[in-house]
C-alpha cells in the first residue's frame, strides 16, 4: 500500500529537496547521519523564529533607567517596568504587551533566557542562518534539520519547516515544507485542489487516478529509479548521494502520505495558517510521529528601522503565539519529550535613529523551555552592559564572568544539539555545547 500510494511523490519529493539537497554535494544524510548524544535522551525540537530582529529590552534583556540604551517606547509610561518570575526578571507592560506577562507567569518555571548571544552579523539572512544552524558555513543545516535526520529517521518526515526559513543543506531528503497556503495538502491528499474560478464552469480536481494508474506510475518510478542508479550510481559519490536522497525522499514520501489523516485537518488549503492552526498542527505531527522537529515563524515582523514603538505590538503577537503553541503541547502531553526555542535574527541598535527606529544589532538572546531544561527558570549567558555588548560568562554557571568567554550562536547550536540528545561533536566539532541551563 505504501508503494502504491507513491504517484504523488514527485511532488513530495520535490517539496522535500526543493531547499537544497546537493548543496554540499560530497555529503549524503544516510551516511553523514552520526549517532546521538549519550548524555541525554532524544527529544522532539520545536523552533519558533521572531523574523526581522527583536529589540531585547522589550523582554529579556530589560534596560530600564539606562542612560546609553533607549528601551521601549509608549504612552503609558507608569506602566512600563519590571517583573519577576520565578528566577526570570523581564521587561513588563501589562497595559500593551500582556501575552508577555501571560507567558512567562505561566511557564516560568520550565524556561531559561539566554542573553549576550554574539551574532557577528548584521544582515538578516546571514545573522538568522547563524542562530538557526550554529554555523558560519553557507547552507550548513539547521539545528532542526539535523535533529530531524539524526532522530526521527524512522518517521515519515525528520523535519517540518512550517516557517519557511529552515536550512535543509544535504538534509533535505528527510525534511519539507507545507507551503505559504498549506500546498502540502495537496500532495498528502490527491482529492484536494485549489478551487476554480468562480466563472470557470468547472471544479477542481478534474481527473483523479485509479488504483491500476497509481500502479502503473510505480513501476515507472521504481524503473527510472534503477536505470538512473544503474547508468550513473557507480560514477562519482556525489551521484550515489543523489539517488540514495532519491530513494529516501520517495520512501520518506509514501510515509508522510499514510500518516496525513492524523494532521491534515490543520492544513486549510489555499491559506496561511494563523498562529492557532500551527501551533495544532505542530502538536499533532509530534503527538503522531509525523516528524521530530518542527519550524515555525513568530508571525510578526521585528524589522523596525521606523517607529521602533511597533515593537510593541511585535512582541504582544509573539508571544500570544507562543502562549497558543506551549497550551498546545501541553494538551498533548509533549513537554516531558519536547524542546522549544525561540530566537530572532539579533536585536536592535541601543539608541533610536531620527525615524524613532532602531537599526541591525550583533548581538541577541534566546528563550529555550522544556524537557531537560533546569525547573524553576533562570537568566543565563553575558547579560548585555550599558553599551549593549555581550559580557564573557563561565559557561559552567552560565553567569557573567570577566575571565569567562563571550558566548557565541555557535556555543548556543552546539548547546541545543546536546539537549534534544545529538552528539554536537558530529556537527560542529571543537565548538563548546553552552548548556549551563540543562538540568
Amino acid at each position: 500500500m505504501l508503494q502504491r500510494r507513491s504517484i504523488l511523490l514527485g511532488g513530495v519529493a520535490a517539496t522535500l529537496a526543493a531547499a537544497g539537497g546537493r548543496l554540499i554535494p560530497s555529503s549524503h544524510a544516510s551516511r553523514i547521519r552520526p549517532g546521538v548524544s549519550g548524555g541525554q535522551p532524544a527529544k522532539k525540537l520545536v523552533i519558533v523564529m521572531a523574523q526581522g530582529g527583536w529589540d531585547v529590552t522589550f523582554c529579556m534583556d530589560p534596560k530600564l533607567g539606562a542612560p546609553q540604551i533607549e528601551g521601549p517606547e509608549v504612552d503609558y509610561p507608569d506602566d512600563e517596568g519590571l517583573a519577576t518570575y520565578g528566577g526570570i526578571t523581564i521587561a513588563s507592560n501589562p497595559v500593551v504587551r500582556p501575552s508577555v506577562d501571560a507567558f512567562f507567569e505561566r511557564w516560568h518555571d520550565r524556561l531559561a533566557i539566554i542573553n549576550g548571544i554574539r551574532v557577528d552579523a548584521i544582515a538578516h539572512g546571514v545573522a538568522r542562518a547563524r542562530m538557526l544552524s550554529g554555523s558560519r558555513v553557507n547552507a550548513r543545516p539547521d539545528v532542526g534539520a539535523i535533529t530531524g535526520s539524526v532522530l526521527g529517521s524512522q518517521l515519515p518526515l525528520g523535519y517540518v519547516d512550517a516557517g519557511g526559513s529552515g536550512i535543509f543543506g544535504p538534509l533535505a531528503a528527510s525534511s519539507g515544507r507545507i507551503g505559504y497556503q498549506s500546498q502540502l495538502r495537496m500532495l498528502v491528499d490527491r482529492t484536494r485542489a485549489y478551487p476554480a474560478p468562480d466563472d470557470a464552469g468547472f471544479t477542481y480536481p478534474q481527473y483523479l487516478l485509479s488504483d491500476h494508474d497509481i500502479d502503473a506510475n510505480e513501476e515507472y518510478l521504481a524503473a527510472r529509479g534503477a536505470a538512473l542508479r544503474n547508468a550513473r550510481g557507480g560514477t562519482t559519490e556525489h551521484d550515489v548521494a543523489m539517488m540514495d536522497d532519491w530513494d529516501e525522499a520517495r520512501d520518506r514520501a509514501s510515509r508522510l502520505i499514510e500518516f496525513s489523516p492524523q494532521f491534515q485537518q490543520s492544513l486549510r488549503l489555499g491559506q496561511h495558517p494563523d498562529a492557532a492552526d500551527l501551533a495544532l498542527l505542530t502538536a499533532e505531527l509530534l503527538a503522531a510521529d509525523a516528524c521530530q522537529s518542527v519550524l515555525l515563524s513568530g508571525g510578526e515582523t521585528f524589522d523596525t528601522h521606523q517607529d521602533n514603538i511597533e515593537q510593541h505590538a511585535a512582541f504582544e503577537g509573539l508571544f500570544d503565539t507562543l502562549g497558543h503553541l506551549a497550551e498546545q503541547l501541553d494538551a498533548a502531553g509533549l513537554w516531558e519529550q519536547t524542546v522549544l526555542m525561540v530566537t530572532s535574527d539579533f536585536t536592535r541598535t541601543p539608541k533610536r535613529n531620527e525615524l524613532a527606529g532602531k537599526s541591525h544589532w550583533p548581538i541577541n538572546s534566546a528563550i529555550v523551555m522544556g524537557a531537560g531544561v533546569k525547573t524553576g527558570g533562570g537568566t543565563y549567558g553575558g547579560t548585555t552592559d550599558d553599551t549593549f555588548d555581550a559580557r564573557p560568562v563561565d559557561f559552567a554557571t552560565g553567569k557573567v564572568d570577566d575571565h569567562g568567554d563571550v558566548l557565541s550562536f555557535e556555543h548556543l547550536g552546539a548547546g541545543i544539539l546536546q539537549l534534544v540528545g545529538v552528539d554536537s561533536e558530529d556537527w560542529m566539532p571543537g565548538i563548546v555545547p553552552f548548556d549551563a541551563y540543562h538540568a
